[in-house]
């Protein structure tokens, strides 16, 4: 079972290597540099170094940013496990989520209320 938020204790150096590589992976993927990173937690740069590099774990509070801000549940930040809910469940649906990631991320929120628009019309015409 992934780990919570409430039981987590202090990570081997195994894990927090691991954790430490997917934060990473997560940042890069969004574009985001280790100092804009650090503003969103308000840490240093130097932080986010030591958690990068799995010489240092983030304090609780900070996990919840951490998931928020890489637009990621806790538990795949913690563990790299997924939950169902995040998955695509047609080939339909991954093709749309590549094409999302696409799009440049501060264009991602007009993108998702365009859609959300469209679904409601969509719907409303099939009633």
């Amino acid at each position: 079972m992934p780990p919570s938020l409430t039981d987590l204790k202090r990570p081997r150096s195994a894990d927090m290597i691991a954790f430490g590589r997917r934060l990473k992976k997560l940042r890069i993927k969004l574009g985001m540099t280790q100092s804009q990173l650090a503003v969103h937690l308000g840490v240093s740069e130097n932080a986010i170094v030591q958690y990068e590099t799995g010489r240092s774990f983030p304090r609780r509070p900070r996990l919840l940013i951490l998931a928020k801000v890489l637009e990621v549940d806790l538990t795949f930040l913690l563990s790299g496990a997924t939950t169902g809910e995040g998955q695509a469940r047609s080939d339909f649906e991954l093709a749309a989520l590549r094409l999302f990631r696409l799009i440049p991320h501060a264009a991602q929120p007009d993108m998702l209320e365009a859609m959300r628009l469209y679904a409601r019309a969509f719907k409303s015409e099939t009633k």
